[in-house]
């Protein structure tokens, strides 16, 4: 009897084409959902900005002033306890060049410091989002009341 079949080097070598072959479409499909270029750094030169805290009764208000040459898009509130920064607030609210704003904040813990970090536009104009400044950039409240 003359049985003739496909050695076994020739169908490992198949196999692992087909293998390589499947594995590359997933990547290339999984490739459309994740963004591998880190977030553009945003430009904070312009930025220029006062904040400060005050009380009114129970309530908490965070007084910004924007004295610098760009609009701050928004903000975010940082919680400076022990040596560890925790993001306590995001403020999504856009603070035009000379322009004076408060909000009032959320439960805040009095030991320890707020760092406030503006938010500005970042890319082109078609394709533009917020992001944060370095915390270089941000104001720092002592909240030793």
């Amino acid at each position: 009897m003359n049985k003739k079949a496909i050695s076994p080097v020739i169908s490992v070598v198949m196999l692992m084409t087909l293998t390589l072959i499947i594995g590359g479409l997933i990547f290339q499909f999984s490739m459309s959902f994740i963004s591998l270029a880190p977030p553009p750094l945003a430009d904070c030169n312009e930025v220029n900005f006062d904040a400060g805290i005050f009380i009114d009764g129970e309530n908490y208000f965070l007084d910004i002033m924007n004295i610098g040459n760009i609009d701050i898009q928004g903000l975010l509130v940082k919680s400076l306890q022990g040596g560890s920064l925790y993001i306590i607030e995001e403020i999504n609210e856009v603070i035009e060049t000379g322009s004076s704003v408060s909000f009032e904040l959320g439960e805040i813990n009095l030991d320890g410091h707020l760092l406030i970090v503006p938010l500005v536009l970042s890319g082109d104009e078609t394709n533009s989002e917020n992001y944060a400044c370095r915390d270089e950039i941000a104001v720092i409240i002592n909240l030793g009341i």
